[in-house]
C-alpha cells in the first residue's frame, strides 16, 4: 500500500507563487491564450492533456517544459500551509487562489467515523501496550444519538490467514439504528476494492429500521478478510441514541466482543506517527527540497481514524473580473485537510488528528459571480491533476437549472483521471449574482490534490 501514500501525500499544496505566460491582452477581448484554451475544450467529462489545453503546473525549482503563450503555473516548493489566500503571498498573485478554507457544512452528516489506521493488518504491529500483534481495536468513538454518522473502513489482511473486520455500534440505552446507505468490497486491488464499495454506497438500500439494546453490540459490519486482500466500506446511519463506534479485528474463529467490557480488554492498535519511520517519508517527501514540509509531516499520523464532526466543508470565492485582460482565468485548490479527534490515543494533546485525504468527506467550493467581462455569457470549469490519479466524483450546479456531475471511477465511462490530464466538469450560462456550487467526494485508496480552473467564456466563442 505504499502507492496508496504516494498518492495521499501529493494531497497537500506546494505551492502558490504563479507565472502566467501570456501574451499581452487587447483590452477589448480575450487574450489569444484563453480563445486557445477555450477552443481545445473537450466536452464534459471527456479526458484530455493538460499539455492541449496549453497549461503546465509545477515548482519553480523543478519546472516542466514550457508552453508558449500558454497558461504556465509556476511557485516555489516550499510554502507548505502558508500557500492560502491569507498566507505570505496574499494578493500578490492576481488570479491565483491555492489552499481555500474550508467552512463547516450543518448537512445532513453530523460525524463522519474513519477506520484507516494501521491500514495494513500484520502480526507485527504494534499495540499501545507494548504487546505486538493483528487483532485488537482498530478505532473507536464516542457518538451523541440522533446524528447521522458517515463511516468509512480501509484495512488490508497482512497476517497471512483469514481475519474477521467488525464495525459495531454499543448503544447506552435501548434504541433504533436506521441504515441508510451501504458499500462493501474486498478485494487484493485495493483501488478496485474502492470503486465497488464506492459505487455501492452511491445507492440507497432498502433495509429495515433494527431495535438495539443498551450495552449490547450491534454489527453494522462483519467482514470476512482474506489474506492480502483490502476490504473497503462505506455506511451512513442514524441512532436514534448515544453510544460506541467501534472498528475491531478478532480471528476467523473467535465471537463477536459480547460487550463493553470485553471491547474495553482488547488491546489497541498503536497510530503510526511519520517520525517513527523517517525513512520511509522520504520516499515521498524531499526534505532537502521541502523542509518545512518535511518537518511538519514527521509530527503527522500516516493514516486517519477516529471521529470527524461536520466532515462536509465549502470554501466561498468571488469571480469578480469586469474586463478582459491576461489574467481572466481564476485558479482554485481546496484546504487540504479536515481535522477530527482520535479517541483511542491516550494523551488528550496529541488527539487531534487530520484527514488528509478527505476520504469519505464531500468537501467543494461556492463561487459567486460579482462581475463577469464584456459579452461573456458563458463560463466553463476544468479540473486540473497535475500530480497522481485521481478516482471519485464531481457535482456542479448553478443550482437554478444546470446541473453535470462526472464519476472518474476504473472501468467506468471515462476512467479514472490520470496525472497530467484535465478534464472539463462544466460548461453553462452565467450572469452576474449567480453562484456556481461544485462538490466532490474521492475514492478511498487513490484520490490527490486536484487544481480547478474557472474560464470566462464570450458570446463569439464556437
Amino acid at each position: 500500500m505504499i502507492g496508496r501514500f504516494a498518492l495521499a501525500v501529493r494531497l497537500w499544496p506546494l505551492l502558490i507563487l504563479t507565472v502566467l505566460a501570456l501574451p499581452a491582452s487587447a483590452s477589448k477581448g480575450p487574450s489569444d491564450a484563453l480563445g486557445r484554451l477555450l477552443r481545445a475544450l473537450p466536452g464534459p467529462g471527456q479526458i484530455v492533456d493538460m499539455k492541449t489545453l496549453g497549461i503546465t503546473v509545477g515548482s519553480l525549482e523543478k519546472p516542466p517544459a514550457q508552453i508558449e503563450g500558454g497558461f504556465n503555473f509556476r511557485t516555489p516548493a516550499d510554502l507548505d500551509r502558508r500557500s492560502t489566500d491569507s498566507g505570505e503571498l496574499k494578493g500578490k498573485f492576481p488570479g491565483l487562489h491555492l489552499n481555500v478554507p474550508l467552512h463547516v457544512v450543518p448537512d445532513d452528516v453530523s460525524f463522519l467515523f474513519l477506520s484507516d489506521q494501521p491500514e495494513e493488518i500484520r502480526d507485527d504491529r504494534l499495540r499501545e501496550d507494548q504487546t505486538r500483534g493483528a487483532t485488537g481495536v482498530y478505532a473507536r468513538s464516542s457518538l451523541p444519538g440522533k446524528a447521522p454518522v458517515r463511516l468509512m473502513l480501509d484495512h488490508t489482511d497482512g497476517a497471512d490467514r483469514p481475519l474477521t473486520l467488525w464495525l459495531l455500534w454499543v448503544p447506552r440505552q435501548d434504541g433504533v439504528v436506521m441504515v441508510r446507505k451501504r458499500g462493501l468490497f474486498s478485494h487484493k486491488d485495493s483501488v478496485h476494492a474502492a470503486r465497488r464499495a464506492f459505487e455501492q454506497n452511491l445507492e440507497t438500500p432498502v433495509e429495515p429500521r433494527v431495535g438495539v439494546r443498551a450495552g449490547a453490540p450491534h454489527p453494522l459490519f462483519q467482514i470476512a478478510m482474506k489474506p492480502h486482500e483490502t476490504a473497503v466500506a462505506q455506511m451512513e446511519f442514524v441512532s436514534t441514541v448515544p453510544g460506541e463506534l467501534v472498528s475491531v479485528v478478532t480471528e476467523a474463529s473467535a465471537p463477536m466482543p459480547a460487550g463493553l467490557a470485553e471491547i474495553d480488554a482488547l488491546p489497541v492498535l498503536h497510530s503510526i506517527v511519520w517520525k517513527e519511520e523517517a525513512e520511509r517519508l522520504k520516499k515521498f517527501i524531499d526534505p532537502a527540497l521541502l523542509p518545512r514540509r518535511y518537518k511538519r509531516i514527521m509530527e503527522a499520523y500516516q493514516h486517519a481514524r477516529g471521529h470527524f464532526h461536520y466532515p462536509d466543508r465549502m470554501a466561498t470565492v468571488t469571480y469578480n473580473v469586469p474586463r478582459w485582460s491576461a489574467h481572466p482565468v481564476r485558479a482554485y485548490t481546496l484546504y487540504e485537510s479536515v481535522p477530527g479527534w482520535d479517541q483511542t490515543i491516550r494523551d488528550p494533546k496529541k488527539r487531534r488528528t487530520d484527514n488528509r485525504g478527505k476520504y469519505g468527506a464531500v468537501v467543494g467550493m461556492r463561487v459567486k459571480i460579482q462581475a463577469l467581462p464584456p459579452g461573456c455569457d458563458r463560463m466553463a470549469l476544468i479540473v486540473l491533476n497535475p500530480y497522481n490519479t485521481f478516482g471519485g466524483r464531481h457535482l456542479v450546479t448553478n443550482v437554478k437549472d444546470a446541473a453535470n456531475e462526472v464519476l472518474f471511477l476504473p472501468g467506468g465511462r471515462h476512467g479514472l483521471l490520470p496525472k497530467e490530464k484535465a478534464a472539463v466538469l462544466w460548461l453553462g450560462n452565467v450572469k452576474k449574482g449567480d453562484v456556481i456550487t461544485m462538490t466532490t467526494e474521492p475514492m478511498a485508496n487513490i484520490s490527490v490534490y486536484l487544481w480547478y480552473l474557472l474560464l470566462p467564456i464570450p458570446k463569439e466563442t464556437a
